[in-house]
């Protein structure tokens, strides 16, 4: 399926209107609108790369907290053009 020496993928889907769907969307436009967030984490994935190169649930579990506090600081901050769909 994949050409030799092609590293490995990992893909994630998602329904579109569904809860995971409007995660991904309410994460993606709070980092778009707040840069210094994007950095951070931007520098976490950087470090959680290294300290979990081998081990994928790890890497994805030790970004759930960050995560989590993005998305409740998201809902709170949310402009009203987010709730209608605005931002795709």
């Amino acid at each position: 399926m994949w050409p030799d020496g092609a590293p490995p993928h990992h893909l994630y889907t998602v329904v579109a209107g569904s809860e995971p769907h409007r995660d991904h969307i309410d994460f993606r436009n709070y980092l778009r609108a707040h840069p210094d967030t994007a950095h951070e984490y931007a520098e976490l994935k950087d470090r959680l790369a290294v300290e979990h190169r081998n081990d994928r649930l790890g890497y994805t579990e030790a970004k759930a907290a960050f995560i989590t506090q993005v998305l409740r600081d998201a809902r709170q901050t949310k402009p009203a053009a987010w709730h209608s769909g605005g931002q795709t």
